[in-house]
């Protein structure tokens, strides 16, 4: 259980020590870190420092998710398919 403890207190500590801007300082870089939410890789390295800066945030992640992971990429798969089975 201790360590569980240290675990959460070490990443604690990591997304306490980010900067807002981090990940959103340009639009380049925020495509880039948009484009690796969308693949789910690393979503709350993402997310949570934004989101400790300011909660409202949650919502705009939580509506880019479902909109691309449940309708973009869908729609790219569908894409893909169609052009290669016939």
């Amino acid at each position: 259980m201790n360590t569980v403890l240290v675990s959460l207190e070490k990443l604690k500590h990591r997304y306490n020590s980010l900067d807002c801007n981090n990940y959103f300082s340009s639009p380049s870089w925020s495509a880039y870190h948009l484009l690796i939410l969308l693949t789910t890789a690393n979503f709350p390295d993402v997310m949570l420092p934004t989101y400790k800066c300011s909660g409202s945030t949650a919502w705009f992640f939580v509506v880019f998710l479902l909109v691309g992971l449940y309708l973009l990429l869908n729609l790219v798969t569908a894409i893909v398919y169609a052009h290669y089975s016939g």
